[in-house]
């Protein structure tokens, strides 16, 4: 390892060590040191990533002939009519953006987020895997859950107000889903933290010690 290298990993741990200082001693000059060098950095780093961007998707075609590219750039270029007189001209852009976002994402959701559950909860219940109970459970748990969800002037009465049918019902999927919320929050949690120690011991001390011991070695 060089130098340089060695330079550049001992002001990461410094950052690193530098922003983690407010979780004990709160806001302190280490901590807005750190915060505004990753701001900074940060911000110039998304300029040089969206110039390298657009020169690959856009400005290489139109040199190369392919004019057409032009419209979308435009469409872009006029977002940011928003920060001049003539903010009405980015109703389009964000109009053909959101349109198109939706579409996609909303496509894709529906595939995966809610389609692949009921699929795989009808094929527990056919199968009985792993157990019937397990089945039972899974279906009770999709069913009440979706119920959350429906905002109607049709069933909204049914499920959302006190004296609606089905008002319990609805209460257990709640639970249901404040349950999964939970676990998936913890785990998140859990799993940032450990990535955390693991760079923090592991990798960010132990390079450094193999690193100075190497090159205290060589001189």
């Amino acid at each position: 390892m060089s130098p340089f290298e060695l330079f550049i990993m001992l002001v990461g741990v410094f950052l690193a060590w530098s922003l983690f200082s407010f979780v004990f001693f709160g806001e302190n000059a280490f901590f807005i040191f750190a915060e505004r060098f990753y701001i900074g950095g940060t911000i110039a780093y998304g300029y040089f990533v969206c110039y390298q961007n657009l020169k690959s998707s856009c400005f290489d075609f139109l040199t190369a002939g392919r004019l057409l590219l032009i419209v979308p750039l435009i469409i872009g270029i006029l977002i940011f009519s928003r920060l001049t007189k003539f903010r009405w001209a980015a109703r389009y852009p964000t109009s053909i953006l959101s349109g198109i976002g939706l579409g996609l994402v909303f496509g894709l959701s529906i595939r995966g987020d809610i389609l692949a559950v009921i699929t795989t909860t009808v094929e527990r219940v056919v199968t009985k895997s792993p157990d019937i109970w397990t089945a039972i459970y899974s279906v009770v748990g999709v069913c009440s859950v979706l119920t959350m969800f429906l905002y109607s002037n049709t069933y909204s009465s049914t499920f959302h107000s006190k004296t609606g049918k089905l008002y319990y019902f609805m209460r257990l999927g709640r639970i249901f889903f404040m349950v999964s919320v939970g676990y998936l929050t913890a785990s998140t949690v859990l799993y940032n933290f450990t990535g955390f120690l693991n760079n923090a011991v592991v990798v960010l001390i132990k390079r450094i010690y193999d690193a100075l011991v190497d090159y205290l070695t060589i001189l």
